[in-house]
């Protein structure tokens, strides 16, 4: 895997627990200290600086998704994706646009029932999903290709 590669995948995990401080604490809570610049660093190209194991299972365990780990142990296949995907950052796009589409119906009436919010979070749902489809496939595509 590359250190870009890398750097973004732990990028992404971090947002997934709600950006540097809150990954900080979560660390604090689940395994030890590791402070938020440790935490930047490690997101950060070139730096040279990469999780530690405990404290990746860590924010892991926090966000509920193995975003770094699925990608280490080369889990993260779509068969097909990079030739698909335009497909699926349009599909992608067209979930986004579901969800902003609901949620402006719903406030219509400055009012949101228990159903509507309820659809709000399965958009969302879908939406995340169809997302991540798209970056399944980029990092597909940022595998070394193996000579036969």
């Amino acid at each position: 895997m590359s250190d870009r590669l890398f750097a973004l995948l732990t990028e992404k995990l971090i947002d997934r627990c709600g950006g540097l401080a809150e990954a900080s604490a979560a660390c604090e809570q689940l395994a030890r200290h590791y402070s938020v610049p440790q935490l930047s660093r490690c997101q950060t190209v070139g730096t040279g600086c990469y999780l530690p194991l405990d404290i990746l299972a860590a924010l892991e365990r926090y966000c509920g998704v193995p975003v770094v780990s699925q990608a280490l142990a080369g889990r993260v296949k779509v068969e097909g994706a990079v030739e698909r995907l335009a497909d699926l950052s349009c599909a992608f796009n067209e979930q986004a646009s579901d969800v902003q589409r609901h949620l402006r119906t719903a406030l219509a009436d400055n009012v949101l029932t228990p159903r509507e919010i309820k659809r709000g979070f399965d958009e969302i749902r879908e939406a995340r999903e169809a997302l991540d489809r798209t970056e399944a496939a980029l990092i597909s595509a940022d595998k070394p290709k193996r000579s036969a």
